[in-house]
């Protein structure tokens, strides 16, 4: 069978549905130069998102050059030449020709194809074809300079720009394709052109340090220098912009929708990546930093005369680029307000669109002296008025939610050491406890008494009465009084080493204060929305209702049998409705699908009622729900 190509294809793997420990790191970090993985290039090109490639022309071309003079005979003056897989055979004059007789008789000739010399006089057969269907195969035919058998495809011969991969969701496996990627190391500091690391650089490094095995980074920019030159904007201005970037629309309305791909930047990816769990952005509390303090670093000792030299090689050492002299980002008031009012926006785009999905956030590290360095919980709240005693739909400060969970104190890793202070943000620290937690323990496990890998010290250092002080949620509205460590994700010294303290959300409900028990929502959600996908062109009966039924009910017994669910049966522990008791006949006739599921978590809680809603095009809406 003439012109039957087999083409070997590394496969694009992708994530197994119901994983709950990927993250997705958004931020600032410069791109290091360099092509992309012919698997990673593939997978962004069927996705779309690589610049279209220019097709150049698809040639085969002789390894030898032609004689001045080319003698031919019966025996050497027939090729054998398949142009787009149609095979062709060529008969040219016998006697003798010069190169550029053999060329003109060629293009008499060849159907579909064309020849030619290059400055060398090698012979070149060519397609008239232009895109992905165009190749050539020329058989063996030393006479016209084929010393073997040559072929030419057009995935190899399409030229791209190399991409500068700005807001575009690159899949990493391993630090190791990070690094190669992005230049983590390369933020500029000051105007005398001091390097330091960036803060996604550091937070993707440590989540694979605490066991992280799958995350996503988008590239929304090159950081900002530390100390920067006037640019003519106020410091409102300076912060809107950088934050804009990495959560479109801000302080506005979302920017992103679910319909248009083509206007996904920042967390807008995260509609198309629905293997995502947590979402992280560790720039936010430097942007959102009071102006900084310069601090002159201190010139490094001039190494003294080597009197001993070893016989092997010695590493070189990393550069010390000082960084870890300048000062780490403090938050005033204003920062606050504007930290708070990213969060609230992320978290109201999440509970909308999103519900899969936990942002991790880090608490900013309060301005010495300030309000919030003395009692943060305390700060937090303000009588009421501060963005943990309100909910993220009733102020636009507002961050309780079971969407958000806060750490803090920040913390020191061996990858910290080129930050200012050598202090990293704890979100991805916290992240890749959470999703080490969730492989090998589950995701409706609490991550509370983890080990921090990698982390040798956490600042500030918080007092125990800081941590272990109740302060009432909303004092306006009398609402339950609950201590740091039960708002706020918090990181510590324990007698067995340094752990994660508490595993919590900032919501103000109970039922969801346990981000385990969100986490647990969420998987269930995940799964009906895979439901939802498989059953969007089936009409709503009696038939349909039951598969729903059977299908949520067998997850929620695999979780039982995991010890995810409490009860000594089966039907104890959880309960699955999908009928008319469930839903309106206008329900049934505009396609609603509505399931009730009631669960009790294997945690201080009564009971958890969720109800879904699957709408057309498979869209899963959490309509209703309670906790006690």
């Amino acid at each position: 069978m003439s012109g039957l190509q087999f083409v070997d294809q590394v496969p694009v793997i992708t994530s197994a549905p119901n994983r709950t420990d990927i993250a997705c790191f958004i931020g600032f970090v410069n791109r290091r130069g360099g092509t992309l993985s012919p698997q990673l290039e593939r997978w962004l090109d069927e996705r779309g998102w690589l610049p279209p490639g220019e097709f150049r022309p698809v040639e085969a071309i002789a390894r030898n050059p032609l004689p001045p003079s080319v003698d031919l005979d019966a025996a050497t003056n027939r090729l054998q030449v398949a142009l787009d897989g149609r095979t062709q055979f060529v008969t040219l004059p016998i006697g003798t020709l010069t190169p550029s007789e053999v060329v003109s008789a060629l293009n008499g000739i060849l159907r579909g194809g064309y020849a030619r010399l290059t400055d060398t006089n090698q012979l070149v057969i060519g397609t008239d074809n232009e895109g992905a269907a165009a190749s050539v195969a020329v058989r063996r035919q030393p006479a016209l300079g084929f010393a073997d058998h040559t072929n030419a495809l057009s995935k190899d011969f399409i030229v791209r720009p190399v991409p500068d991969l700005l807001n575009v969701p690159v899949p990493i496996d391993t630090w190791e394709i990070f690094d190669q990627l992005f230049a983590w190391e390369r933020r500029i500091l000051d105007a005398r052109g001091r390097i330091g690391v960036s803060y996604i650089g550091a937070a993707v490094r440590s989540f694979f340090a605490q066991g992280g095995r799958k995350c996503y980074v988008v590239r929304v920019g090159d950081p900002s220098i530390l100390y920067p030159t006037d640019d003519g904007l106020s410091r409102a201005e300076r912060m809107n912009d950088r934050i804009a970037k990495l959560i479109p629309g801000f302080p506005f309305e979302a920017g992103v929708s679910p319909a248009d791909p083509r206007n996904w930047k920042g967390i807008g990816h995260l509609f198309g990546l629905p293997d995502v769990s947590f979402l992280c952005m560790p720039d936010l509390a430097d942007i959102v930093a009071a102006p900084p303090e310069f601090i002159e670093p201190i010139e490094p000792l001039p190494s003294p005369d080597e009197d001993f030299v070893e016989c092997s090689v010695p590493e070189s050492p990393s550069p010390d680029t000082q960084a870890r002299f300048l000062r780490a980002p403090r938050c005033d008031e204003i920062g606050y307000t504007t930290w708070a009012q990213a969060i609230r926006f992320t978290a109201d785009l999440i509970a909308r669109e999103l519900r899969e999905i936990q942002l991790v956030a880090a608490v900013p590290i309060p301005e010495a002296g300030s309000a919030a360095n003395s009692d943060l919980l305390n700060f937090l709240i303000d009588g009421g008025y501060g963005p943990l005693a309100a909910h993220m739909t009733t102020r636009s400060d507002g961050i309780s939610s079971a969407f958000v969970q806060l750490a803090y104190p920040w913390v020191k890793t061996a990858g910290s050491r080129n930050l200012p202070e050598e202090l990293e943000s704890p979100d991805a620290v916290l992240v890749g406890v959470l999703s080490r937690s969730a492989l090998l323990n589950g995701a409706f496990r609490s991550a509370a008494g983890q080990n921090l890998a990698d982390v040798y010290d956490v600042y500030p250092s918080l007092r125990r009465d800081q941590v272990f002080k109740s302060i009432p949620d909303n004092p306006s509205e009398n609402a339950a009084s609950h201590t740091l460590l039960e708002r706020v994700s918090i990181l510590g010294q324990t007698p067995r080493g340094l752990e994660v303290l508490s595993d919590v959300t900032t919501s103000m409900n109970e039922g969801y204060r346990l981000a385990s028990v969100n986490r647990l929502v969420s998987l269930l959600v995940r799964a009906a929305r895979r439901l939802g996908e498989d059953i969007t062109f089936e009409s709503s009966s009696e038939a349909l209702w039951r598969r729903i039924r059977d299908q949520i009910g067998g997850l929620l017994l695999s979780l039982w049998h995991a010890g995810a669910l409490r009860g000594k049966t089966a039907n104890d522990a959880f309960s699955v409705r999908c009928d008319r008791s469930t839903m309106t006949q206008n329900d049934i006739d505009n396609g609603r699908v509505i399931v009730s599921v009631q669960f009790d978590p294997a945690i201080p809680i009564e009971q958890i009622t969720v109800v879904l809603a699957l709408a057309e095009g498979g869209h899963v809406a959490l309509v209703g729900g309670s906790g006690t």
